[in-house]
């Protein structure tokens, strides 16, 4: 059997899919930060306070996403080095996979 299609189930589109929502959410906060000047004077005036506070949430939520997207890939990588850990000791060993060393992240990998 070839190692690749052993971590078929480890679905790479899902780690794809993080880390586009890292690199956006890092440019998002890039030219947040860029016209932060603008909305810190915008704050100064009662007509346009509320432009700055909108502001302020697009950056906090932006914030937010990444560390969220952070914690779910680490949550992820956690999960995979331990499946991986024992799929590589049954072989090492010689005996079969069974589904006690893969049911528990089967279920998290469908449920997530």
């Amino acid at each position: 059997m070839n190692r690749d299609d052993d971590r078929v189930w480890l679905y790479p589109e899902r780690f794809l899919l993080l880390a586009f929502l890292i690199v956006l959410a890092k440019v998002a906060i890039a030219v947040l930060l860029a016209v932060a000047p603008i909305f810190v004077f915008l704050a100064m005036f009662q007509t346009t306070r509320s432009w700055f506070e909108g502001w302020l949430r697009g950056l906090l939520t932006q914030a937010m996403i990444l560390v969220i997207t952070y914690g779910i890939l680490a949550f992820l990588l956690f999960v995979t080095a331990d499946f991986v850990a024992s799929i590589e000791a049954a072989e090492a060993a010689g005996a079969a996979v069974t589904f006690e060393q893969v049911g528990a992240t089967v279920l998290v990998v469908i449920v997530g």
